[in-house]
């Protein structure tokens, strides 16, 4: 979250739509990002991402 936070306060950069496409998977609309509160954008981060530990568990990576 902290990144995506330093991409926002930094909206001005040409580069920032770039940066951003990695959250769009989480949150499809990032306007919405300063209204979400912390444990929503944690819970949408976690069903995002869990499958994907998974997935990497089972073809015999381990998860710290």
């Amino acid at each position: 979250m902290l990144g995506l936070k330093t991409v926002l306060s930094n909206a001005h950069n040409k580069n920032t739509e770039k940066l951003l496409q990695d959250y769009l998977t989480f949150i499809p609309d990032l306007g919405d990002f300063g209204n979400l509160d912390v444990s929503v954008l944690k819970a949408k981060f976690k069903d995002n991402i869990q499958p994907l530990i998974t997935i990497a568990s089972n073809n015999g990576f381990e998860f710290l």
